[in-house]
């Protein structure tokens, strides 16, 4: 990435201001408060925006707002090594969320779908620990993973672009998928939780079964019960007691009237016989007495004659006992009516419930059940598999991280050897960037004055672009480098920093106007 232009519309002290860059040395100076660390704060705010508020110190958008205006804003056109031409606009609101960017090609207007971190090449926390210098800010430390991995890489296999960092944000990744720190969303534990509900179902379909089982045992006893009373129960319906009782008291009735009138033809006979004997003796006939006697007779049959009514007693007696019989039959038939509705009731509760245990009692739930089982075992094996190949990563990554070293003192030991007239020749750096300096023994930075250590981490710097962005085009800023130089090394550097331009763009901001020509003058 080469930087061509900078407008800015309004931060800090300027205001439609505009500044162009060549490739190579470009050097801008400036008395102090000129604008010099504003620029190198503009172009980091236009390539990686202009912070929150909720750091320690004060964030871009604080401290560069104007204070007649209520934003930052401004432009930034850069090159790509493939040649193209991408426009980084901003505009900063009044907290992150409501800042405004916009990246397009310069050439068409065509808005672009890339980040500022694929434009720069870097992150910005990489930007400022290697391309940007700021005043007696050189020191390099550890901390920084992108720069560990990317030198490790290159150290290992000629290639940063095979991260450390992204593979193991990938098993992280497929890891955390399968089963998260915390929480209970990885796909392990939904598979728990779904076979956890289906053995309890399962729990409750085998004690289902055996419910059905004794529901499917008394059903037949229960179905025979309510036929058996349902058949007694018609039987006893059948019985027409009301027939008989009728039928007794009609003949009842009928030889209560033939008795009371039982003696009434004996005495219309002894009339008869009688008149016959009055006409017999008017008429003076020899046999008339034979009709008195007759009539006589017949009167006092009627007047002896006893009434017969042990025929009617025992049919008062036999309806008696059939109406007796007729309540017991009631009383039976009813008590055989309520259980026989009892037992069609328990019949059909138990057929119901039947029914009911055999709709539940089916085999998908268990098919299921073993289907979890095979994916819980896979991903419990694929998680050991990621767990096991992010160690493996973590442990090869440690070892890597002690090849690069090697070769990241050897480039910052040719700088550091151009910086001093060759005084030092052999710098040891350690993978946390910590460095030694080979006098008659190794020595830590500590040992040297200021000027020197700052001499050392502008090395460590240039050494640790060159290992990250090899051919590629990268702006180095450096705001004030030499505020503890000394003419000598000043010189020697500025004389590195003039044969660095042939594949490197230099933007060098410094209030030393005498010692660059052909500068551009900040006002």
């Amino acid at each position: 990435m080469l930087i061509r232009r900078l407008e800015i519309t309004s931060f800090g002290k300027f205001k439609n201001k505009v500044i162009d860059f060549k490739e190579g040395l470009n050097v801008i100076t400036g008395n102090n408060e000129s604008g010099k660390s504003t620029v190198i704060a503009f172009i980091s705010a236009m390539l990686y925006g202009f912070g929150d508020n909720r750091g320690k110190g004060l964030s871009l958008r604080e401290k560069y707002t104007p204070w007649d205006t209520d934003s930052c804003e401004g432009k930034i056109f850069v090159t790509l090594d493939n040649g193209q031409n991408i426009t980084l606009y901003r505009k900063s609101g009044s907290v992150k969320k409501y800042d405004v960017l916009n990246i397009y090609d310069t050439d068409t207007g065509e808005e672009l779908s890339i980040t500022p971190e694929e434009i720069a090449g870097v992150s910005s926390e990489t930007f400022f620990k290697t391309l940007c210098i700021r005043q007696l800010g050189s020191p390099v430390d550890g901390s920084n993973s992108e720069i560990v991995t990317r030198l490790s890489n290159i150290a290992e296999g000629g290639d940063e672009s095979v991260s450390y960092d992204k593979a193991v944000k990938i098993l992280e990744s497929a890891r955390r998928d399968i089963q998260p720190q915390r929480g209970n969303n990885g796909k392990l534990s939904k598979i728990g939780e779904e076979i956890s509900s289906l053995e309890k179902k399962q729990q409750e379909i085998m004690k289902i079964k055996t419910e059905l089982k004794s529901a499917e045992a008394l059903l037949p006893e229960a179905r025979k019960k309510a036929a058996e009373l349902k058949n007694e129960y018609d039987a006893l319906s059948s019985v027409d007691f009301a027939s008989q009782i009728a039928h007794l008291s009609g003949r009842i009735d009928e030889k209560s009237k033939y008795t009371k009138n039982d003696n009434l033809p004996f005495y219309f006979i002894s009339a008869c016989l009688l008149v016959c004997f009055f006409v017999l003796v008017t008429m003076k006939a020899k046999l008339s007495f034979i009709f008195l006697i007759l009539s006589a007779g017949a009167f006092l049959y009627s007047i002896l004659k006893k009434p017969r009514k042990d025929n009617l007693t025992n049919l008062k007696k036999e309806l008696d006992e059939k109406k007796q019989e007729k309540a017991q039959h009631d009383q039976k038939l009813s008590a055989l009516h309520e259980k026989l509705q009892k037992a069609q009731a328990e019949f059909e509760a138990l057929n119901t419930r039947f029914i009911s245990l055999c709709a539940i009692s089916d085999e998908s739930s268990s098919e299921r059940l073993q289907e979890l089982y095979s994916q819980r075992r896979l991903l419990e094996k694929e998680l050991h598999i990621l767990t096991n190949a992010t160690q493996a990563l973590y442990s090869a990554h440690e070892k890597m991280q002690k090849n690069f070293t090697p070769l990241l003192s050897k480039k910052a030991s040719e700088y550091f050897s151009s910086i001093t007239g060759a005084k030092y020749t052999k710098l040891y750096c350690d993978e946390e960037f910590g460095i030694k300096v080979e006098t008659d023994l190794p020595r830590e930075s500590s040992y040297f004055s200021g000027g020197t250590v700052d001499q050392l981490y502008l090395s460590l710097r240039l050494a640790l672009i060159d290992m990250i962005f090899g051919d590629k085009t990268a702006p180095i800023l450096l705001d004030e480098p030499f505020l503890q130089y000394d003419d000598i090394r000043m010189t020697n550097t500025v004389t590195l920093f003039q044969k660095l331009e042939n594949h490197r763009q230099i933007l060098l901001f410094s209030n030393n106007r005498d010692s660059f020509s052909g500068t551009e003058m900040l006002t």
